[in-house]
Order: C-alpha cells, then sequence, then structure tokens
C-alpha cells in the first residue's frame, strides 16, 4: 500500500505570493491484494488486483484521473510456464496482464530508484513500448 499526504503552508501568505490555491491532501496510490502461486511443479500465476482510489494508469472519474474507466482494477492477471531449461538455465513462457520490464529502470523499484520519480525519457520510452497493465505473451531466459 502506497499513501501519499502532503499538506501547505508558506509564508507570506498575501495575493502577490505565487503560486496560490495549493490544496493539501492524502491520495491512496497503490491498495493492491491478490494470490501468486505454483502447481504442478512447472507452472507460476498471480492475480493482483489493485483497490487504490486514485488513477495509476486505470481511468476513472476521481480528481487526477484519466478519463474513461474505474479508478481501480487488475494489476496482474498471468499464467508462466517454467519448465524448459535449456542450455542450463530457466526459460519462462507467460502470457496475461503484467508490467513489462523495459529499462532498468523500470525493472527497478520505485522503492529503490535514486530519484523520487523516474525519468520523462525513461516514461516515455515505457509507455510507447512496454510499461504497465499490458496484455502480453512471451519468452524470457
Amino acid at each position: 500500500m502506497h499513501w501519499d499526504v502532503g499538506g501547505y503552508d508558506y509564508r507570506p501568505n498575501t495575493a502577490a505570493t505565487a503560486p496560490q490555491r495549493l490544496d493539501d491532501g492524502e491520495n491512496l496510490c497503490r491498495a493492491r491484494i491478490g494470490i501468486i502461486g505454483k502447481f504442478f511443479g512447472d507452472w507460476n500465476y498471480a492475480l493482483i488486483y489493485d483497490f487504490g482510489g486514485s488513477s495509476d494508469g486505470f481511468g476513472g472519474t476521481a480528481p487526477g484521473s484519466l478519463p474513461a474507466g474505474g479508478a481501480s482494477g487488475v494489476e496482474n492477471a498471468y499464467l508462466s510456464y517454467i519448465g524448459f531449461r535449456p542450455f542450463g538455465g530457466k526459460m519462462a513462457i507467460e502470457g496475461g496482464v503484467f508490467d513489462l520490464p523495459y529499462t532498468l529502470d523500470e525493472a527497478t523499484s520505485s522503492n529503490d530508484i535514486l530519484f523520487m520519480e523516474r525519468s520523462a525519457a525513461t516514461n516515455v520510452a515505457t509507455n510507447t513500448a512496454a510499461g504497465d497493465f499490458r496484455s502480453a505473451i512471451g519468452t524470457r531466459w
């Protein structure tokens, strides 16, 4: 769960001070719950739902949301087969809805990156070619 809370108190609070009308508030960005597991030894699965009330790639009518859709939804829903072991490694064949780690910055957790936010260039490249909440099928080794 990620919950953001902010408040503003700036001085001097006059009509000449810019910017005006900064809002205090809170935002439940991520509230995810789900199941992850394995069956028959070589199959993995995940179903994770995001109940966060803010837009994190989903649409909605909440302030700050993208248009056309609910403000929560499926974060991950995939099935993966890891039974192939070519050349001594593990190959995964997976399909479903999941985050595609397109860059090293995107593959690193937001809790572990150097800056508070990822760079604009990384966001543009990731949202064009990969990113969160993509339906995909592929392999990785």
